[in-house]
Parts: structure tokens; C-alpha cells; sequence
């Protein structure tokens, strides 16, 4: 997947789920509250994002993040 269409899903996901105050840290990372999401690999994808801060948060966004994308590689 495109690095831009990871970084779109990232934040909506993070939006679904009422992280608070999700934005763009830079073209790279979101930052939903206490957690941020960083992408990284060619614009074209495929593309590694790691997630770090909080444990409850992390645990539920990539938990949403492997249900909705079952068969795609981020």
C-alpha cells in the first residue's frame, strides 16, 4: 500500500477509534494522544509503520489496523 493512502488509514483509524488528538507530527507520523504511528519505506509501498506509546492504545489500533487490512501488507 502507498506510503500516503497507510498514513490516511493510520489517522481515520485512530479517529474511529476516539484516540484523542489525532494530527500529523510530520509527513511521516501520527500522533493519536499518547501513541504515534511512524511510517517508513518507499512512497509506492510496500511500507512498515510502528506504533509506540501507549499499550491500550497501541493494542487497539493495530488490532483495527490488522482487522480492516486482512490480505494487504502495510
Amino acid at each position: 500500500m502507498p506510503r500516503v493512502q497507510t498514513l490516511q488509514f493510520l489517522k481515520q483509524s485512530a479517529s474511529t477509534l476516539k484516540l484523542s488528538d489525532v494530527r500529523n507530527e510530520n509527513d511521516d507520523t501520527i500522533v493519536a494522544g499518547a501513541s504515534k504511528a511512524v511510517a517508513s519505506g518507499p512512497e509506492a509501498g510496500p511500507v512498515t509503520v510502528i506504533l509506540s506509546g501507549n499499550e491500550n492504545s497501541v493494542t487497539q489500533w493495530s488490532g483495527m489496523i490488522m482487522d480492516k487490512l486482512p490480505a494487504k501488507k502495510l
